[in-house]
């Protein structure tokens, strides 16, 4: 028989209770004749030899049974049945009143106790605390009650609920908190749990032995009821140990990886029962970190490192595939990189103790980086295995993540649902034309560019990363996520093909060769360099020089790098056509923010642009047509002057229609949103958005503005 439990009797820790539900089981008739055997041999045996057992240590130990519980076993008319409770009572089990633990002051009647027995456990729990006993209350009952109440029972103040079914035997259901110092068993020998390393929602880590871990299993309460989910957790453990009894005795799954961190051995409790498992030890920063928070293993990290982890990630996810294992539960925190320069970078793969294997699906996910398609199966027919191309899909995901500095390609800043963005295949980024016969040469799917793409809107710096990708990453991401009726899944060797067309791409580019784009994608003998207008940034940025010479065409002044441009369209062109505001107000904000500016001489960049052999010369002979047709304007308005007129000044911004919003690198708030709070305000305290700001900002309203901006 199963023994996965105990009592702590010796000082009577162990308050024992039974229920009427434990000997009812005995005639369950859901239960097979065997199963009904296997019952009552557990109740007339071996709880008897347990209590028995504890009576060496305390010889005064029974186990107690409610008077309301007594008054429904009475009823029944079996005669063994009653042999059994009759024996329990004359020299195993005690009665005791209940009628004080209900709040009708009364046993309830047998039909009822279903109604009210949550409120007996709750109350009988609160007057042992209150009355000073250290004692904890533990109930053995049924495993069909069990399996309805135990999470609430257990919710109730009760330290454990015990249960015993034909197929699992006896099961122990409690809250399981792991803690420094606790005692675990490795072979049948104790040993103690070290210094807590870290943890998630399902296991803690712990430092066991050098350059051992222990990831010790435990109990998280339910999101939406707030129980503490006991009996699923039984249920999990149950399916953890026969997986692992597989994975660590089929030849098959022996990796011999030291950078794939596997599960080593079982760790069990006194009674056998398993908590955990024994891994390696790795050692470096979690990939999340790096792609989330700019926390990077050594200095001078560039993109073309970030690719090669990339690299390695596929790589080893690969070799798990190769042996039949797949992961599952891939995503940005299950990964560790331990780099020492960009010769010397390691990943290792953890938390691989969830991992499908033969037999047994993986049954964890994060939901943003599951396959859509795996998940409509699994809503149509239930929990099913994973394929490898399911898996692919999710390590696509993993590699835009890593690409896109922590975008999801179904992300849009439009604050859309993302989970349903990725079952409608929202995806926002547009390939070209001629992108749809290389995608069928390449991977052997045919595609329409997104006649709709202009209605989805993908985050700006993420579409300046997208411009910076070969021809074959994005033709790849397109065909893997857009939505095309025919589903392609692309193969870890058509991913590290496309890592490697990148990184073939940055050493030829050394320029692009850096974490965080903040412009698009432009060769250099079509760029134009400039420092932004803005006193407050004069970012070094570039334009391509079309724009730059439409620009001069129309007589703007200023040139201004993305944020900037974002703080003009989101909040200073609002105000100044803000018809609300008094004209002496918005005259007053317009000379402050030309106060904030310093003019750029285009014509002078467009000179030194096409003067320099290396440029683009293409476009040289529309800027001498335009430069004659200014100095003939110029001619006919000035007969008779002294002065040339002062520069058109009004439009003070680089003329593009669809120029997309900056974000900053964190990507969740731009500056329109802080700027415009901004705005409010002044306005609920009655003042102007001019006077509001802060005198001491010497370089104006952009000043004022960036300092939002930055904060």
């Amino acid at each position: 028989m199963n023994v996965t439990f105990s009592i702590e009797a010796e000082n009577g820790q162990e308050l024992l209770l039974v229920d009427h539900y434990f000997f009812y089981d005995m005639l369950n008739p859901n239960y097979s004749a065997d199963e009904r055997k296997q019952i009552e041999q557990a109740i007339k045996n071996y709880v008897p030899q347990l209590i028995a057992d504890v009576r060496s240590v305390n010889e005064r130990y029974k186990l107690f049974i409610g008077k309301y519980a007594i008054n429904a076993l009475q009823l029944e008319q079996d005669n063994s049945f009653k042999r059994v409770v009759n024996a329990y009572l004359n020299g195993y089990m005690d009665f005791f009143e209940t009628k004080s633990f209900f709040s009708s002051e009364s046993d309830p009647e047998p039909d009822d106790i279903a109604s009210c027995e949550l409120e007996f456990y709750r109350n009988f729990v609160r007057q042992m605390k209150a009355s000073g006993s250290e004692q904890r209350a533990v109930l053995l009952t049924s495993h069909p009650n069990a399996e309805r109440l135990a999470d609430r029972l257990i919710d109730t103040g009760l330290s454990k609920v015990i249960s015993f079914s034909p197929e699992f035997g006896f099961m122990e259901y409690k809250v399981v908190a792991p803690e420094e110092g606790d005692t675990v068993y490795l072979g049948g020998n104790p040993i103690s749990l070290q210094r807590r390393i870290g943890g998630g929602g399902e296991a803690d880590i712990f430092e066991l032995v050098p350059g051992k871990l222990a990831k010790i299993y435990k109990t998280v309460p339910d999101l939406q009821t707030h129980l503490p989910n006991c009996f699923k957790f039984q249920q999990e453990i149950r399916r953890r140990n026969e997986r692992l009894d597989v994975l660590l005795n089929d030849p098959r799954y022996q990796v011999n990886d030291r950078y794939i961190i596997l599960p080593q051995y079982k760790l069990t409790d006194a009674n056998g029962n398993l908590v955990g498992i024994v891994m390696d030890q790795a050692e470096g920063i979690l990939l999340v970190d790096i792609i989330t928070k700019n926390i990077y293993p050594f200095e001078g990290f560039k993109r073309s490192d970030l690719l090669t982890i990339a690299k390695k990630i596929i790589i080893k996810l690969k070799k798990l595939h190769t042996h039949g294992i797949i992961m599952g539960d891939v995503n940005l925190e299950n990964i560790l990189v331990d780099a020492k320069s960009p010769e010397d970078i390691k990943i290792y793969i953890i938390d691989l103790d969830s991992c499908q294997i033969d037999g047994f699906p993986s049954m964890f996910e994060t939901p943003e980086f599951t396959d859509p398609v795996w998940l409509q199966e699994r809503e149509a027919h239930g929990f099913i295995p994973r394929t490898i191309e399911n898996e692919c899909f999710t390590i696509a995901i993993l590699l835009f993540n890593i690409i896109f500095n922590n975008v999801h390609p179904y992300q849009h800043p439009t604050g859309r649902n993302l989970q349903d963005n990725t079952r409608k295949r929202l995806y926002p980024y547009k390939i070209q034309e001629k992108d749809a016969e290389f995608i069928k040469e390449e991977f052997g799917v045919e595609v329409d560019p997104d006649p709709n793409r202009n209605e989805k809107k993908a985050p700006t710096l993420a579409n300046y990363t997208h411009s910076h990708l070969p021809r074959y990453l994005k033709c790849m991401f397109y065909a893997t996520f857009a939505s095309q009726g025919k589903d392609f899944r692309p193969s870890t060797e058509q991913m590290m093909k496309g890592i490697d067309r990148y990184i073939f791409h940055i050493k030829k580019n050394p320029a692009s060769d850096k974490m965080i784009y903040d412009n698009f994608a432009i060769a250099e003998p079509y760029t134009i360099h400039f420092n932004c207008s803005s006193k407050n940034c004069q970012k070094d940025y570039y334009y391509h020089y079309n724009k730059v010479l439409n620009s001069f065409r129309v007589n703007e002044t200023y040139l201004y790098c993305n944020e900037c441009i974002n703080i003009y369209d989101t909040q200073i062109k609002k105000w100044l056509n803000d018809e609300s505001l008094p004209e002496a107000e918005r005259q007053a904000i317009r000379a402050e923010w030309e106060a904030s500016l310093n003019p750029q001489n285009l014509e002078q960049l467009l000179h030194e642009f096409f003067s320099n052999p290396k440029k683009d010369q293409s476009g040289k002979e529309k800027f001498e047509m335009i430069l004659m047709a200014k100095r003939k304007t110029y001619s006919a308005s000035n007969s008779g002057h002294a002065a040339r007129p002062q520069q058109t000044i009004h439009r003070a911004r680089p003329v593009s229609q669809n120029r997309p919003q900056a974000h900053k690198s964190t990507g969740n708030a731009g500056a329109g949103s802080r700027t415009q709070a901004s705005k409010t305000n002044s306005q609920q305290s009655g003042k102007s958005p001019a006077s509001s700001r802060n005198s001491q900002q010497p370089q104006g309203l952009f000043g004022f503005l960036k300092k939002l901006w930055n904060n």
